[in-house]
């Protein structure tokens, strides 16, 4: 049975008289804190606004919240890249920002936006790691969207990319 978000008891006072928080309250906190929310616990989007520039760091880390083994990836632009496809890696770090190492399978070794291609694209299992231990991340790991190489002519412009796990 799938799990429906708490309603909020928005007619119903926060706090008795005495200044204790009331049960309908608390029976609100207790379903909020066992509600989960399934797939968004288990996936990184990355949404880039502006255009592409070969760099790391090109949004914020995201923090993981629940651990699991990548199973695909998908990239999408909205101003695609022209004169030249653009390349993309997802890495992370097991120490917190110090060290970072790609998730992704060597051969090609990135996420790619060909030239031109404004389609969303979609990668399989194929494109992770296939060292098990690497392909896959851990509560409080964290990860980062790198840009290896962007359009000659036009660099490409507001990329969305998402990993998702299992």
């Amino acid at each position: 049975m799938p799990r429906v978000t708490p309603r909020v008891p928005h007619q119903t006072p926060m706090y008795e008289p005495d200044g204790k928080m009331s049960r309908t309250w608390v029976i609100f906190f207790e379903k909020l804190a066992r509600f989960d929310p399934g797939d968004t616990n288990r996936k990184a989007t990355f949404v880039l606004k502006r255009a592409l520039t070969v760099e790391n760091d090109l949004t914020n880390h995201y923090i993981v919240r629940v651990a699991g083994a990548f199973y695909d990836a998908a990239l999408k632009a909205k101003l695609a890249p022209t004169g030249a496809a653009a390349r993309f890696v997802i890495e992370r770090s097991t120490d917190e920002g110090l060290t970072w190492e790609s998730i992704l399978n060597p051969n090609p070794g990135y996420l790619e936006i060909p030239d031109g291609d404004d389609s969303l694209i979609v990668y399989d299992r194929g494109i992770f790691h296939p060292d098990p231990a690497i392909a896959r991340v851990e509560i409080g790991y964290l990860l980062r969207k790198n840009c290896t190489q962007i359009g000659s002519t036009t660099a490409g412009q507001d990329i969305t990319s998402v990993v998702r796990w299992e």
